[in-house]
């Protein structure tokens, strides 16, 4: 089977056939993934165990394709959400550790403890869960910075509606 390099066709072959493909395609992603992208989105769509702490020390330098125009914030969106549905501490820790060179990831694992919204891209506001609008919105700054997302992202109207069925 030919899947033209892309470890994520792979993982969506696997999610579309089950068990079918499951070894050999676990095994060629394994070996073909060329980001931690790659692999965290294989993850999502896998129900084996893919991600391990020496995976992400084989990508620490290669995280995310930069040319990918939404890739970074896809990328940090599966990684808060892979952070909070894991078990497994080993990945947690990983994650963490990549907060230092992807501040937007610190953000996106907990808004809540962020110590100053003035500071933030409004953009990052995409990382904050339905759950969390309530005590976002108590703090001036984070409202004002969600403000400026609603205006100003295509996706801010989807957030205005979310909001507006709150109030």
């Amino acid at each position: 089977m030919e899947l033209k390099g892309s470890a994520r066709i792979a993982a969506a072959v696997i999610y579309a056939t089950g068990e079918q493909f499951l070894a050999p395609l676990t095994e060629w992603i394994m070996q073909n993934a060329k980001t931690l992208y790659d692999m965290l989105y294989a993850q999502e769509l896998i129900s084996e165990r893919l991600l391990t702490a020496d995976i992400f020390a084989r990508f620490k330098s290669n995280l995310y394709d930069k040319n990918g125009l939404y890739e970074k914030e896809y990328f940090i969106s599966l990684l808060a959400n892979y952070y909070h549905k894991s078990g497994y501490e080993d990945i947690k820790e990983c994650i963490e550790n990549l907060t230092e060179e992807l501040p937007e990831l610190r953000f996106a694992l907990n808004p809540l403890v962020w110590p100053d919204f003035e500071s933030i891209d409004c953009g990052w506001m995409t990382y904050v869960t339905d759950d969390l609008y309530d005590e976002i919105l108590k703090n001036t700054a984070a409202r004002k910075k969600l403000k400026e997302y609603c205006e100003t992202s295509p996706w801010g109207n989807e957030i205005k509606e979310i909001l507006w069925k709150k109030m």
